[in-house]
């Protein structure tokens, strides 16, 4: 069985893709298929995404998100990862 890391709300979580799951790479405006499917996860929603209508990914992560708004979810929640000092909340 194929297993990756998926990220969903917050957590990271290794398990197995599920039938029909593509697994793809990304790149910047590009990507690759390199095994076949019918959709994608989105790594914060947990939603699938159809091959067709993927628009939003990252390539630093290599994940795919769902929509504009789950894209600015991962965003701020990869800058909170690496640019908040220790200790703040805010």
């Amino acid at each position: 069985t194929i297993c990756k890391l998926r990220h969903n709300h917050g957590m990271l979580n290794k398990t197995p893709r599920l039938p029909g799951e593509a697994e793809i790479r990304y790149f910047d405006g590009d990507l690759q298929v390199l095994q076949k499917g019918d959709f994608v996860v989105c790594a914060i929603t947990g939603k699938k995404i159809p091959i067709q209508a993927l628009r939003y990914w990252s390539v630093e992560k290599q994940e795919p998100y769902f929509d504009a708004a789950a894209a600015n979810k991962a965003m701020i929640e990869n800058y909170d990862e690496h640019f908040k000092p220790e200790g703040k909340d805010s």
